[in-house]
């Protein structure tokens, strides 16, 4: 998902403001809500916990390089 949100904003021509939070957004790690989720419907919990782990660890890489790129 993280190198798919900088196409979109390309492809839609979005500028200023706007492009510069949804980059942002993009490079969030993904939500805890995931695992509750997944427990509550008895699915994968396992490897919905490692996404979790793996996007918040690598979030701490892509959050300060978004911020460098859109300013």
């Amino acid at each position: 998902m993280h190198l798919l949100v900088p196409c979109i904003v390309a492809v839609l021509g979005i500028h200023g403001i706007n492009r510069q939070v949804i980059l942002l957004y993009g490079s969030l790690p993904s939500a805890v809500i995931n695992y509750v989720l997944t427990a509550k419907y008895t699915r994968n919990s396992e490897l919905t916990v490692s996404i979790i782990v793996l996007s918040t660890l690598l979030s701490l890489a892509t959050v300060p390089l978004v911020f460098w790129l859109i300013r």
